[in-house]
């Protein structure tokens, strides 16, 4: 989910605000491996960010 917002105050001055990635899963992956004798499972899990941009805009 991602949000933004711009905020004009006047004419040679903007603010705007971003926020990415708001609601960040988190992923996860067994994987099993059999042999004759052994048995070998993994487990990976991997996870991302939210992110938030704030940027400032001025006309001279």
């Amino acid at each position: 989910m991602t949000a933004n917002a711009n905020w004009t105050v006047n004419l040679s001055f903007r603010l705007i605000m971003n926020l990415d990635n708001l609601c960040a899963l988190q992923a996860e992956s067994i994987s099993k491996y059999r042999g004759i004798n052994n048995t070998l499972q993994t487990r990976t899990l991997s996870s991302s960010y939210a992110r938030v941009g704030l940027r400032l805009e001025l006309k001279l």
